[in-house]
């Protein structure tokens, strides 16, 4: 009786559904070539759908409420501008518009409308679906939209197109699933469900250990199945399987409780297991350039250190070790529980050639024609911090058109720099400024490599992207001469070759680069109007930038000349007002704490100070200051340590001082 009340109830519903009747209208508009509305209305216009009906220029869809896709074609008996309006079921006006159409030729429209009394289709209720233990997804086939309702064989219903149904007990369930898209059309079909009750509650096991771990297996695994290890330490875990360190020496129990997903079974089984904490640091080593170490004593130990025996250590339970000169080693490898009731220590004598490891150099090119290929050289530098100096240990030649890499060999222990710089000749040559991985024109602030024993890995990465210029370009030239200065390496007065001299704008951004030649001489001759620094660059080497402005009146400034010292490239020292203005105007205390003082006795007015890091970022800019005979003090308290350069423009010339905080 039941069984029949519900499916009278449903029909019901489904009449309720669906005697509501809705409209869908449609027009379409023609404009011939000679802007002439509907010259061909009517009967030269149709309207078709997928379901054969024909419509010309107008019509009226009686339907019930339900959206249906369709294909529609449009036609036109003359050339001109087809235009199709309809309603959608929202009663928003939705349109397509054909322009260029020829003459009896059909154009296709694709539509979601109202379907009308159910045209062309028939109501469906055939299913699928998907059992995962005792939850069941059901998916109603129907490609358009109807009413549902589904029964579900154990008392329980769904309205839903694609319910999902969790049974409490397995068996055999009848599902029907009724569908219905009109008064007129209602169906249904029914399948077989079979929930499975799975494998009962076997609660044997299987323990094994290794050490302090103890490991536990469920002999019977399904998902039909909840597992619960209860061990006598008050432990409590679950899953089919375990894994628990027990830390201490004794016998333990293990129980392990079953139970099924339905509530029908529940069971219990325990076992007893011995554990022996017996601690072993044997090792073994191999390797030709790195040294591997291998725990061979067996067993499961939490904590590992090991002691190389040159003053580096590891925690790693399978260290590498590189030595930074070739000998005799004590290598001691230590093991311990977690709760110290278990250790020992293992130490063997090696023999170590010297390790070294490989370094991967990469540069990126971005913004650029990737069908030119660009020779560039990339450098592998060796920063020596206690010597204070930087050196290129090695070199190699990439062809880079967005990427472009090399590796560099049996590099030893040390800090290193990685640089890249388009040779000369290449069509980028101009516009890539040399650069310091990663991405950086200043040695200073370049990505350093530090390599030493206790590095682990046996390859280090430094990449970047290469530096571009902006150049518009222009009247100016400038030009000058790089000479050795005070230095170990050469003779004051001689030339220095191949020195890249950088050219920035006045906010210190990059514009173009050039190297000297073998007379130490430099040139540039396409600069635009403006204010540049011209930057000697050098890796170990500070420079003191001069500042030039390039005008109408002045485009052709040489002489730019520098000395590269050991540890600098400053300014040559110049003769005149420079070299007056130079004595006249000091800066004080050097080095500085907190305050540093200006002091000008010379006959010239100071109209500016600026004062920029070492990397040309300007830190302090203060115009229009007047000091004639008398100190300015600036607070440079929160200054990082550091060199820094003071740019001080005076009424006869412009100056450049250096200070360390």
């Amino acid at each position: 009786m039941k069984r029949l009340i519900f499916t009278l109830g449903f029909i019901i519903s489904f009449v309720a559904v669906f005697a509501q009747q809705y409209s869908l209208m449609f027009e379409i508009q023609f404009v011939d070539t000679n802007g002439q509305i509907n010259s061909v209305y009517p009967g030269n216009l149709s309207y078709s759908f997928d379901n054969g009906t024909v419509y010309n220029n107008s019509g009226t869809f009686h339907y019930y409420g339900k959206k249906f896709s369709d294909t529609a074609l449009v036609s036109s008996s003359a050339a001109g501008t087809l235009t199709i309006y309809y309603d959608d079921c929202d009663s928003s006006t939705i349109s397509k518009t054909f322009t260029g159409v020829t003459p009896n030729t059909t154009y296709t429209n694709y539509i979601v409308y109202c379907d009308p009394n159910n045209v062309g289709v028939t109501c469906n209720a055939d299913f699928s679906y998907n059992v995962s233990q005792n939850n069941v997804s059901f998916n109603a086939l129907a490609v358009y939209n109807q009413a549902h309702d589904w029964d579900f064989g154990d008392g329980s219903y769904s309205s839903q197109e694609d319910p999902v149904h969790t049974y409490s007990s397995p068996g055999t369930y009848y599902v029907t699933h009724y569908a219905a898209n009109s008064p007129t059309c209602t169906t249904s079909v029914v399948d077989t469900v079979i929930i499975d009750p799975g494998p009962g509650c076997d609660t044997s096991f299987i323990l094994l250990d290794s050490s302090s771990i103890v490991y536990g297996f469920a002999s019977t695994v399904s998902p039909y199945l909840n597992y619960t290890w209860t061990l006598s330490t008050g432990d409590t875990l679950n899953g089919a399987n375990f894994q628990f360190d027990f830390q201490t020496s004794g016998t333990y129990q293990v129980c392990l409780t079953v139970s099924d997903i339905y509530g029908t079974c529940t069971q219990t089984s325990c076992q007893n297991i011995t554990v022996s904490l017996v601690c072993d640091a044997s090792f073994s080593y191999s390797g030709q350039n790195g040294i591997s170490f291998y725990t061979s004593g067996g067993g499961y130990y939490p904590n590992h250190t090991w002691y190389f025996g040159d003053g580096y250590t590891s925690t790693a339970t399978y260290p590498t070790h590189y030595y930074s000169q070739a000998g005799t080693y004590t290598v001691c490898h230590v093991v311990e529980s977690n709760n110290g009731a278990c250790s020992d220590s293992v130490c063997q004598t090696i023999t170590a050639p010297q390790g070294s490891r490989q370094v991967k150099v990469g540069f990126y090119n971005l913004n650029v024609d990737t069908t030119i290929v660009t020779q560039t050289r990339l450098y592998l530098i060796e920063h020596d911090t206690s010597a204070g100096t930087l050196t290129a240990i090695d070199s190699a030649d990439v062809y880079i058109t967005n990427y472009g890499e090399s590796y560099f060999y049996n590099v030893p222990n040390g800090v290193y720099l990685a640089k890249a710089a388009v040779l000369p000749g290449q069509t980028y040559y101009d516009s890539i400024l040399p650069t310091y991985a990663d991405s950086t024109l200043f040695w200073s602030s370049a990505h350093q490599i530090v390599i030493t024993s206790g590095s682990s890995s046996s390859t280090f990465s430094s990449t970047g992207y290469l530096i571009h210029g902006t150049n518009p370009g222009g009247p100016g030239f400038v030009g000058g001469l790089i000479s050795q200065g005070a230095n170990k390496t050469g003779a004051v007065g001689d030339p220095v070759p191949n020195l890249n001299v950088l050219i920035l704008d006045e906010n210190m951004e990059p514009v173009t680069a050039v190297q000297t030649n073998s007379n130490g001489e430099f040139s540039y001759d396409n600069l635009a109007i403006g204010s540049y620094y011209i930057y000697p660059e050098k890796e170990g080497k500070i420079t003191t930038p001069i500042e030039i402005e390039i005008t109408n009146e002045t485009t052709d400034i040489i002489n730019i000349n520098f000395d590269a010292n050991s540890t600098t490239i400053v300014p040559s020292e110049g003769t005149g007002i420079e070299e007056y203005l130079q004595a006249t105007i000091s800066v004080y205390p050097n080095p500085v704490k907190d305050q540093l003082n200006i002091s000008n006795t010379s006959d010239s007015k100071i109209e500016s100070v600026t004062i920029s890091a070492i990397n040309g970022q300007i830190v302090y800019s203060s115009p229009n200051v007047i000091l004639s005979g008398n100190a300015e003090s600036l607070d440079v308290s929160n200054y990082q340590s550091g060199m820094y350069i003071i740019e001080i423009k005076t009424t006869d010339d412009t100056i450049m001082k250096k200070f360390i905080k």
